[in-house]
């Protein structure tokens, strides 16, 4: 039975893909921190969506541990994943002077290793159905951006190693998709440092804008793809900027 697994699945851009590849008639494997969140989803999806199978695993990504939990779940339950949207991640409003070394760690180990070592484990099965790999980075991606310095270094890896990974495998049919969301309205403010009011006049999405747009890419099988003109533009300008000036602009963007 053929599965799409979706990682940080229990609100904003994770729970906005549950419900529209539900929608869709995707049996779901929903993975998230937070076990009420999940089992309310679930059940929502459920009612919504009798037709579908849904499992739920709980599971917190910046555990060493994590990923292979979830791919042995999946192994010992038969589940073959044919879609894995990664989407779960961490981020950190903070100079790194200042940071707590805990959380930055913690933001490598979700947004990159866990990561790379779920889409590594799950490759094979992607490449033998021709299906497709799904990950969320940001417009943080093109920048390097001081206060968010670890952040966007490790989107800016998510979009490196998407790319390259969509190369190595598109020829046996299989793809991913790199999806650069701008600031979008989730609670991601609240647990990068609370920076809303900062960052307010900068949302460019809704989450359920940004599933839509995710589902049509990951569908098209697109390489890359930027949400919304104002962040394409300055995605398209990046390519142009010494990084010592980059990094100049953004620090008085955030500030």
């Amino acid at each position: 039975m053929k599965y799409t697994l979706i990682t940080g699945a229990s609100k904003g851009i994770g729970r906005a893909l549950a419900l529209k590849y539900a929608k869709q008639n995707h049996n779901l494997i929903l993975t998230a921190r937070n076990i009420d969140e999940l089992r309310t989803l679930q059940n929502e999806l459920n009612i919504k969506h009798p037709s579908i199978l849904i499992d739920i695993i709980v599971q917190n990504l910046a555990e060493l541990n994590g990923p292979e939990n979830i791919f042995k779940h999946c192994n010992e339950s038969n589940y073959q994943i044919n879609v894995l949207i990664n989407n779960a991640g961490l981020g950190d409003f903070q100079i790194v002077s200042e940071s707590d070394i805990n959380k930055q760690l913690n933001m490598i180990d979700v947004n990159i290793r866990s990561l790379t070592e779920l889409t590594i484990l799950f490759l094979p099965q992607i490449i033998e159905s021709k299906g497709r790999v799904g990950l969320i980075a940001s417009t943080a991606a093109f920048f390097p951006i001081p206060s968010f310095a670890v952040y966007s270094a490790t989107k800016a890896y998510v979009k490196s190693f998407g790319v390259a990974l969509n190369e190595e495998i598109k020829g046996a049919g299989a793809s991913v998709t790199v999806i650069c969301p701008g600031v979008t309205k989730t609670n991601f403010f609240d647990t990068a440092g609370n920076i809303e009011n900062k960052m307010k006049g900068s949302v460019t999405a809704s989450p359920e804008e940004l599933a839509g747009f995710a589902y049509e890419a990951i569908g098209r099988r697109r390489a890359c793809v930027v949400h919304g003109v104002r962040n394409n533009f300055l995605a398209q300008m990046s390519r142009f900027l010494p990084s010592s000036l980059a990094a100049k602009l953004a620090y008085k963007a955030v500030k």
